[in-house]
């Protein structure tokens, strides 16, 4: 049964199963929080063969009148807003966001206190959790079981490269999803993320669908097979 838990400082909705080798994370994206990918458990493993963490942003964002969210590091959402009314992106890949290193260093030793009790740890978002995500698998030393992008995209391009050559990412099975009609996040940014990560030597696909910044039945679907090769 789920509840809630802290690991590494930071608050997740847990659902341990006993004698599970395989760990699923999945980081919220900006103005959500933890409950808005919870429900994909049920979808993705209806088995129930693995365990799975959605952890909570530490940051509380307004998101409209009396309404806030969760987030795990800034965004200036003024530029972004002038970007999308300009019909425009912003160009994230020289971007480098307050407290994304500091949020990665945490989840560097989240991901270490997951690995002490499952030997195949999951590691993924949507969004600005796919960022999260991101930091954490190129900068750990100890890398995850696999990693998730879904509507993702490439920041702070000059330090993650130098990541991506030190660290060993070689054969790590990596799923990555984006709509081509993503009004937030650029497609082609999210392309420029996929092919850094295939050269270091990540092995996976990049699924585009006609769609914007969400995550279809479509794309579901395929991870639920990409998954089912990890759990089982």
């Amino acid at each position: 049964m789920a509840h809630w838990q802290s690991i590494a400082g930071i608050d997740c909705i847990t659902n341990i199963v006993d004698d599970s080798e395989t760990c699923v994370v999945l980081f919220h994206g900006y103005g959500a929080d933890a409950n808005d990918l919870a429900p994909l458990e049920g979808f993705l493993d209806r088995e129930q063969k693995a365990s799975w963490i959605f952890p909570q942003g530490p940051m509380e964002v307004i998101i409209g009148p009396h309404m806030t969210g969760r987030a795990w590091f800034d965004i200036d959402i003024q530029a972004l807003e002038q970007a999308m009314m300009r019909g425009e992106y912003r160009d994230l890949t020289q971007a480098q966001p307050p407290g994304l290193d500091a949020m990665s260093e945490q989840g560097e030793e989240f991901l270490r206190q997951l690995q002490k009790n499952h030997s195949n740890v999951i590691i993924g978002g949507f969004s600005q959790g796919a960022m999260l995500a991101t930091a954490i698998t190129l900068r750990a030393e100890k890398k995850p079981e696999a990693l998730v992008v879904l509507s993702g995209a490439l920041v702070n391009e000059s330090q993650w490269k130098i990541w991506a050559q030190m660290e060993n990412l070689q054969g790590i099975p990596l799923f990555q999803s984006h709509g081509e009609n993503d009004a937030l996040l650029d497609p082609k940014q999210a392309v420029q993320l996929f092919q850094l990560l295939k050269k270091a030597g990540m092995k996976g696909k990049m699924y585009q669908f006609k769609g914007g910044h969400e995550i279809p039945p479509t794309i579901l679907t395929q991870l639920n097979e990409f998954l089912k090769n990890i759990i089982l």
